[in-house]
């Protein structure tokens, strides 16, 4: 059965005529979108001609790098109507628009396929060097002029939406270099060659430099994480809830229930914990069979690898981001890495069933990834990768952020 993803306009009637909080009553958000019509006209401004005398100008692109691969390439997610629908997070306008016409172009698409699409050009975004701005065009290209003739300029972004978390952009994405990694037996494992991209995430507000003469692509992103596996690996992650046993010290009883991004458990109520939320679970289980790879889901250095009779782990840190993740229940890490650096996407051990991955007393092990994101040091603030849409869990101290920190706002993009 398909399912209409709501266009923008839609999208604008539904949050200015409120939606349903879990208690059923309805609020209108304190922070609307500005409203933005189905047509857009560029600014007179987004295009300069240089006279002949006039040095060139600088030229350049915004895209969202969905991918987090900081380079204009395509990216890959599983189609899911009931979270494109959902008023509560209207996907960013140009995101919206690509994903609309190609479900268009492709009437038989079902819950859970695959979407591949490029990386849309970021349009109506303000772009200054010092007090010249222009604005992008509807494909996010954008020419300023260059007065002094200088080789390299820093240029700030301006985003519309800056006051709309779910269509607002956070980072820029700086591909940095081309990563090959050589096929390698690692622990009696064969790794195949890995193709990769060095990038810096670097906060919106600090700009960035751009080239003269240089096709300049710059790549923004909502969040910075993406899964934790290859699509090629593990095409449809699925979340695994059936082994936090106590709420508050009474009996669960949710073996083998599975939760989706809005914490549905159960038909008809949609308001249900979150992965373990209310109680003591702290990250994302992912399904999967024992020997799938596990990737990075950011760039970092590997450390604190564990290994002994109960629990594999991996830890991860990246340093400007000041967080720390942790990958366990992993079959085997690849020691070597320790120590390290790492970047999006690389393999850096396997799934496996170690630990207490089963439902407690006797219960079978789930082969699966244990995923989790916190705050450096990693002992007591976690985080979410959600944007909160229910109560944040009781019993876990989380840093309370609304943010999603996926690349895509709550979307999950595969690197």
């Amino acid at each position: 059965m398909l399912y209409k993803i709501l266009t923008v306009s839609a999208i604008a009637a539904m949050l200015l005529s409120g939606c349903k909080n879990a208690n059923g009553s309805s609020s209108t958000p304190t922070k609307l979108p500005p409203a933005i019509t189905q047509t857009y006209t560029p600014s007179p401004t987004a295009t300069y001609t240089p006279s002949p005398t006039t040095p060139a100008p600088l030229e350049g692109r915004l895209f969202f790098d969905m991918n987090g691969s900081g380079l204009p390439d395509e990216a890959t997610f599983n189609y899911d109507p009931v979270r494109l629908a959902d008023p509560r997070q209207p996907l960013q306008t140009d995101l919206d628009k690509s994903i609309d016409d190609y479900v268009s172009a492709h009437p038989d698409i079902k819950d859970g396929d695959l979407i591949t699409l490029e990386e849309p050009g970021l349009s109506n975004y303000t772009v200054c060097v010092q007090s010249d701005c222009v604005q992008t065009d509807e494909e996010g290209n954008f020419s300023l002029p260059n007065p002094s003739g200088a080789s390299s300029v820093r240029i700030v972004v301006t985003d519309p939406y800056a006051d709309f978390p779910a269509w607002a952009m956070r980072y820029i994405n700086h591909w940095n270099k081309a990563i090959v990694i050589a096929a390698s037996e690692m622990n009696g494992v064969q790794v195949p060659e890995q193709h990769l991209n060095d990038t810096t995430v670097i906060p919106l507000g600090n700009g960035i430099f751009i080239t003269l003469g240089v096709d300049n692509k710059v790549g923004l992103m909502q969040g910075f994480l993406t899964y934790p596996f290859r699509v090629n690996d593990l095409p449809n992650p699925v979340i695994w809830n059936g082994f936090d046993i106590y709420w508050n010290g009474i009996p669960n009883n949710r073996d083998g229930i599975i939760s989706n991004y809005k914490g549905v458990t159960t038909p008809g109520n949609p308001f249900t914990p979150i992965w373990g939320q209310m109680d003591s679970h702290t990250g994302l289980d992912f399904v999967s069979s024992v020997g799938t790879y596990t990737v990075a889901s950011m760039s970092g250095t590997v450390d604190n690898g564990e290994r002994n009779d109960h629990e594999i782990m991996l830890f991860l840190t990246n340093d400007g981001l000041k967080l720390w993740s942790n990958y366990g229940h992993l079959e085997q890490t690849f020691s070597q890495l320790n120590g390290a650096n790492v970047f999006k996407g690389q393999i850096i051990a396997l799934t496996g069933e170690s630990g207490d991955n089963n439902i407690y007393f006797g219960g079978p092990k789930v082969p699966q990834l244990h995923w989790d994101i916190a705050r450096i040091p990693g002992s007591a603030l976690y985080i979410d990768p959600f944007a909160t849409i229910i109560p944040l869990r009781e019993n876990v101290k989380f840093s309370g952020s609304t943010q999603s920190m996926w690349t895509v706002y709550n979307t999950p993009v595969f690197p």
